[in-house]
């Protein structure tokens, strides 16, 4: 209960897919760093507008040292982390044609890097501050309907801690000492 619990739904459906091993689980971890170098591409590129920019930003995420460390150790880190700026990326790349499926992108995104990891939350105050910045987009029936996906996020959750309360307080209680 300690962990959130989106990345391990998603790591067993995974295993459902690829056998069950150290590497398959590894490998799970370097598909979602394929996601966060191709969400910085599609970031950068719809920032600058200049494709060859964006390949040298991803490039460079793609070989750096960290980069390639997190994205093959196996653990929730990778996942979040390319949500997150999936969810950046969604953002910026719709925000000029369809700001609101920009933020509701982002919205899904910002809430599924959440509830796979409590740093999640940097993310989403990241997209948040994006939102805000472009305040005179600002649709606020838009912004209402970006929060489905977290009120959905926290009802399973609700759902999850509800399965054996006493256990979710004990592991909460150990893991904050």
């Amino acid at each position: 209960y300690w962990q959130f619990p989106l990345y391990l739904i998603t790591l067993g459906y995974w295993f459902r897919l690829v056998p069950v091993s150290i590497v398959g689980m590894r490998l799970f971890s370097v598909v979602w760093g394929c996601v966060f170098v191709v969400s910085w591409f599609v970031m950068v590129k719809s920032i600058s507008r200049k494709e060859s920019l964006a390949l040298l930003v991803a490039s460079v995420v793609a070989l750096d040292y960290d980069s390639v460390v997190k994205a093959s150790c196996g653990r929730m880190d990778m996942m979040c982390v390319g949500l997150g700026l999936a969810g950046l990326a969604s953002y910026f790349w719709f925000r000029d044609s369809n700001w609101t499926w920009g933020v509701m992108l982002a919205a899904w995104f910002g809430a599924a890097a959440l509830f796979c990891h409590p740093m999640g939350a940097v993310m989403n105050v990241a997209i948040a501050a994006m939102v805000l910045w472009d305040w005179k987009r600002i649709r606020w029936g838009a912004l209402v309907a970006a929060s489905l996906p977290y009120l959905i996020g926290l009802g399973c959750y609700l759902y999850y801690i509800h399965q054996a309360p006493d256990i979710y307080l004990a592991q909460i209680r150990s893991s904050s000492e």
